[in-house]
C-alpha cells in the first residue's frame, strides 16, 4: 500500500495514519504481537505503532522509531494482551502513523507498507 502524506490541522498530528483490523483466534491470548513491514520515501520521518486497548477504549503506543528508506519490519508487543482483543467479536485493531521527526525539506513524501500481521496465541 502506498500512501502520500496529507494535510494536518496541528503539527502534533500524523500526516499518515493507517488503521488495521483483524480477528483473534482466541478470546484471551497469552501473547500478541503486531508486525509492520514498511519504508518511506525520505529521511527524517518517525513511525509509530499503536494497539487499541478495548478495556480502556483508547489506543496505546507500543513502538516508535525512525522510519527507514528501505524495507524494515517493526514489531509491537502488547503487554497484558487480552485487553487488545474485543470481547465477543474478537476484533484486533492496530494503527501505524508516520510523521516528521523534525524539519523535512519537501512537502510531499510517501509511506510504502508491504505487510502487516498479528501473531496471537
Amino acid at each position: 500500500m502506498v500512501v502520500r502524506n496529507g494535510i494536518t490541522a496541528l503539527r502534533t498530528e500524523s500526516p499518515i495514519t493507517l488503521t488495521f483490523d483483524g480477528t483473534s483466534p482466541v478470546a484471551i491470548p497469552g501473547y500478541l504481537d503486531f508486525k509492520v513491514e514498511n519504508h518511506v520515501s525520505i529521511t527524517g520521518l518517525m513511525q509509530r505503532i499503536d494497539m487499541f486497548d478495548f478495556t480502556a477504549g483508547s489506543y496505546e503506543q507500543e513502538d516508535e522509531r525512525a522510519a527507514t528508506t528501505t524495507d524494515s519490519t517493526a514489531t509491537a508487543v502488547g503487554t497484558n494482551p487480552g485487553r487488545f482483543v474485543q470481547p465477543g467479536t474478537l476484533t484486533l485493531r492496530s494503527r501505524m502513523r508516520v510523521k516528521p521527526g523534525g524539519p523535512v525539506f519537501t512537502n510531499t513524501w510517501r509511506s510504502y507498507t508491504d505487510m502487516v500481521s498479528w501473531d496471537v496465541g
